[in-house]
């Protein structure tokens, strides 16, 4: 692999957790953890893991108990996607809204995509000077995550929409 590649995928999980402030993984940790000490009973979290390891019915039992927040954090997501969905039809079907109004997203969302694109052509065809190199490829690393945030918004996933109209529907039915 080419060294803009290599330092692009090394840089990325430190780029993501930079530019949104999220700590997902030690999130994750932390919560799995609470989980091991709730179910095995016990303060101390090694020794909750070690009794969950050594019992079949609490490694079961907190099998379950992830399988179940698994699933609360997914409605939440879920629900906050089709939040922002949703906000962005109010403003498209707003009659008193300007046509800046319903369309500023639109523009910041073409603005970012051409400057990742961009960039990422003059860094291929032009290079990149060695003492501008850290911040051209922080720069790339942020802009190719807000990319991939757009395209998520804009066209998602048949699977995730699947998902979240699913869920839509059961929460609809449920209430």
């Amino acid at each position: 692999m080419d060294p803009l590649t290599l330092s692009l995928i090394s840089l990325a999980p430190s780029l993501v957790k930079w530019i949104s402030g999220n700590d997902t993984a030690e999130k994750v940790t932390t919560v799995a953890v609470d989980l091991a000490k709730t179910v095995a009973g016990v303060e101390d979290a090694t020794t909750a893991i070690d009794n969950i390891k050594a019992d079949p019915k609490l490694a079961a039992e907190f099998a379950d108990k992830l399988e179940e927040r698994k699933a609360e954090l997914e409605k939440a997501y879920l629900a906050d996607t089709a939040d922002a969905r949703g906000m962005n039809v109010h403003i498209q079907e707003a009659a008193s809204a300007s046509d800046l109004a319903k369309n500023a997203a639109y523009y910041l969302d073409f603005i970012v995509v051409g400057a990742t694109v961009s960039l990422a052509t003059l860094c291929y065809f032009k290079g990149v000077p060695t003492e501008n190199k850290e911040l051209v490829y922080m720069t790339l690393g942020a802009l190719l995550a807000h990319c991939g945030t757009i395209i998520g918004f804009h066209r998602g996933t048949s699977s995730g929409s699947k998902k979240a109209n699913d869920l839509i529907h059961d929460m609809a039915v449920s209430k």
